[in-house]
């Protein structure tokens, strides 16, 4: 007999303006895995809802009626998911904890639910609810589960990594609770996501791809990328999205796959995006297929121009290898968002501002800036914890937002003061009228949504400024006290969730702003009820 099982995305409480991550108010870009795994489940007769508190807060009754309650959490919202889990099992139902930080941290998980899968769960989640069916459950052969016996944590062995990911079905986010409403959106209506591969070759030392999906690039093969991209998106979905970690990774997959999509006539008329390396933009055949394929927008993890920084991270770039790269894309009309990060035991706060500098001296479209944060389970964070620098384990601080350690060179209230000053500088008039100008003098035709994007973009990011001053009031005090004043307590306040109140994070959350967005940003009903009423089919 098939099982009700309810699977979810927590958000955390805390406001985050998302400076760094440049997520876009309305934009849902919907997590693919917990879709993939109710596909997986409805496949073998269970019944199965996804709800992504991104996109409409979770109903506690809807997930009391449940045989099984699974929860994806990252770092930063690993409390929220905590939280749920709590409120949850208090009503009888059994809870599965998963995803990144999970992954990295099963023991803690463990101690907030029945259950924890590590790593990859499309076969572990299969057979942990297949098991659950059986009379007397045992769940000791289920590889990448832990569990609890007997009052103590069970641990069993990992689970290899999946080496055919054509096995893996394509994901299905009409499943996931609200999403019509998602569509509804502009941004939604006209773009398509996908992810074709899994695992990262290189090794940075604060990256946790690794240690979640294996130092090993695996993709799927080319003709069921093609099948998808044939089948799935809707005539609407003219912009195509990786999700991917870094498509760059093997540089021969990723011509083939844009040689095919050319051939096949599939290239997107409103372009596509993805995240790479440097490598790619030094590549002049793989520049040449991203131009003929229509690519309008790439966002690399450029870091530093400090080449001991980008040793200590073993990036595996230097600073001439990205001037050229950013020139390369640029010559070829294709935008830019460049990821800048600082803290690392070679910074200072002159190189952060040399950075700055360099950033809009090479015109870089978009910049987010952040600090270096030792996610749980990384190189980096092991290095700090053994030497005493993590001063808050506060995972809602953990969003690449906020300072969480003591850095080398500078107080933590340098580093967090530099960064917004970064921002500050970024996003002042000036550049946003010198980016706008660059992207009306592109010799091709951009889509409608791009030039809106260039106009609105700039205001949701000073807003987003704005608010973050505010959330970050309490949280920045605390700073400035150990700081300057020299209360060598003050940074302990901030292991505490509730030292900042959560009502004013819930108002600031945008929770409120994405029903007024939703009412106010709409797709025209006749234009996409045709595609509403295919779904419900």
């Amino acid at each position: 007999m098939g099982k009700v099982i309810r699977l979810i995305y927590p958000q955390a409480r805390r406001y985050s303006g998302n400076l760094s991550t440049h997520r876009v108010t309305g934009l849902a870009t919907a997590h693919s895995g917990l879709t993939i795994l109710a596909e997986i489940l409805m496949s073998k007769g269970h019944e199965v809802r996804v709800f992504d508190e991104r996109i409409a807060p979770v109903p506690l009754r809807k997930l009391t009626e449940a045989d099984l309650v699974g929860i994806s959490i990252q770092t930063m919202d690993a409390l929220q998911g905590y939280r749920l889990a709590g409120a949850v099992r208090e009503q009888g139902v059994p809870v599965v904890i998963g995803g990144v930080h999970a992954s990295l941290n099963p023991s803690e998980a463990l101690q907030h639910a029945d259950f924890v899968i590590r790593n990859e769960g499309e076969e572990t989640l299969a057979e942990l609810v297949n098991e659950m069916g059986a009379p007397q459950p045992d769940y000791s052969a289920i590889k990448g589960l832990s569990y609890w016996e007997g009052g103590k944590q069970v641990h069993n062995q990992a689970r290899p990594f999946i080496e055919n990911l054509d096995s893996v079905p394509f994901p299905n986010f009409r499943l996931i609770d609200g999403w019509e409403q998602v569509l509804m959106n502009p941004f939604n209506f006209f773009i398509y996501f996908t992810q074709v591969s899994r695992g990262c070759n290189f090794s940075c030392n604060f990256c946790s791809v690794t240690r979640v999906f294996g130092q090993r690039f695996r993709a799927r093969s080319i003709d069921n990328v093609i099948e998808e991209l044939k089948t799935r998106p809707r005539p609407s979905q003219g912009h195509l999205f990786f999700l991917d970690d870094s498509l760059a990774c093997d540089l021969d997959y990723f011509k083939q796959l844009l040689d095919r999509i050319a051939t096949e006539n599939l290239v997107p008329p409103y372009g596509w995006h993805s995240q790479m390396r440097v490598d790619a933009a030094l590549d002049k055949e793989m520049l040449d297929l991203m131009q003929r394929t229509n690519c309008l927008l790439v966002t690399c993890g450029f870091e530093s121009i400090n080449p001991q920084t980008l040793d200590y991270m073993k990036k595996g770039q230097t600073p001439e290898k990205i001037r050229q790269a950013i020139r390369n894309l640029h010559e070829r009309e294709i935008g830019i968002i460049g990821f800048w990060v600082f803290g690392s035991d070679y910074d200072t706060v002159d190189t952060i501002r040399e950075t700055l500098r360099f950033v809009i001296e090479e015109d870089v479209d978009v910049a987010g800036f952040m600090p270096l944060t030792p996610f749980p389970g990384t190189p980096f964070y092991e290095d700090l914890e053994r030497q005493g620098r993590i001063f808050t384990k506060n995972w809602e601080l953990y969003d690449v937002e906020h300072v969480v350690y003591h850095p080398k060179l500078m107080t933590p209230l340098e580093l967090f003061d530099e960064i917004n000053r970064c921002y500050y500088e970024f996003f002042r008039l000036k550049q946003v009228v010198k980016g706008f100008r660059k992207a009306f003098s592109y010799q091709r035709q951009l889509p409608w949504l791009s030039y809106l994007g260039m106009v609105l973009w700039p205001t949701f990011k000073y807003l987003a400024f704005v608010e973050e001053r505010i959330a970050n009031r309490k949280y920045r005090q605390a700073l400035y006290d150990y700081s300057i004043r020299g209360e060598t307590k003050a940074l302990e306040r901030l292991n505490d969730p509730e030292y900042e109140s959560l009502r004013l994070h819930d108002l600031l959350n945008q929770r409120a702003a994405r029903k007024y967005w939703r009412m106010v940003a709409r797709v025209p009903e006749n234009l996409i009820a045709p595609y509403l009423e295919q779904d419900r089919k």
